[in-house]
């Protein structure tokens, strides 16, 4: 959604005409100086016209959701991101990406949190929202079914339909749980559909330490660089998956499916 405001000074034999724009969040939409907004994401903001002697007036703007334009990270003044604590971040570029393709969202403070840890749950609606399927599911059958949230319950029925989660040994899901490298990465290896081969080594620095289960999507995601965040070409499989790693690594998958 792009439009115009417009203000006038008078009288109109003033000495300073111009008036000045300002958006009191311009990761929401931005103002330019000649009163031009670009909804950028969804939320409301004030827009302010200001002019000589500290006259002002000023305009509610509610962007809805579908209304928003993609950011150009070429047009002035507008961010390539539409979260106020991803600039300069390893995985800004494909933290807008995932918003974009409404792989994830922020919070009401139009932050993303990048460095927070992610839950089974969480990460499962992410991996979901990439991949869009159309298929509602399978009944879960896992003994803590019921500790799932309503909200994560249709994605973790479309990923045991998928074949990407199968649970714990112990047939439970662990729904509230933060999610692992190695968790995290034979999802994501999983939703590409890739063939999995046992018994290779994996380029990792920390090869040794990566368990057998999890050795095969590894493989694939040291190949095709799933994986970012870490130091040292280190896979860190017990390792706390951050929102940031999450969202790239998804969105680097989708990146190489047909």
């Amino acid at each position: 959604m792009n439009g115009t405001l417009t203000a006038s000074v008078t009288p109109s034999y003033a000495s300073n005409l111009k008036v000045a724009w300002k958006s009191s969040n311009p990761n929401i939409p931005s103002v330019d100086a000649k009163g031009n907004i670009k909804a950028l994401i969804p939320g409301s903001v004030t827009i302010t016209a200001s002019a000589d002697a500290g006259i002002t007036d000023q305009s509610k703007i509610t962007v809805t959701e579908g209304t928003a334009v993609k950011p150009d990270p070429t047009d002035t003044g507008v961010t390539a991101s539409p979260f106020t604590d991803t600039k300069g971040h390893w995985a800004s570029a494909e933290i807008a990406n995932a918003y974009e393709l409404k792989v994830a969202s922020g919070y009401p403070d139009f932050t993303f949190r990048p460095d927070a840890s992610i839950t089974r749950s969480e990460f499962t609606v992410m991996l979901m929202n990439g991949l869009k399927p159309v298929q509602e599911g399978d009944p879960l059958t896992f003994g803590d079914t019921n500790t799932i949230e309503d909200w994560a319950a249709k994605a973790v029925k479309q990923a045991v339909k998928l074949g990407i989660i199968s649970g714990y040994p112990d047939g439970t899901f662990h729904p509230t749980s933060n999610i692992t490298h190695a968790e995290m990465i034979s999802m994501v290896v999983k939703a590409l559909g890739n063939a999995l081969t046992a018994g290779l080594s994996t380029n990792y620095a920390d090869d040794a330490d990566i368990p057998d289960w999890a050795k095969p999507a590894a493989v694939i995601s040291g190949k095709n660089k799933l994986l970012g965040g870490t130091q040292g070409n280190h896979f860190a499989p017990s390792a706390l998956t951050t929102r940031a790693e999450a969202v790239a690594a998804i969105v680097r998958m989708l990146g190489l499916k047909p």
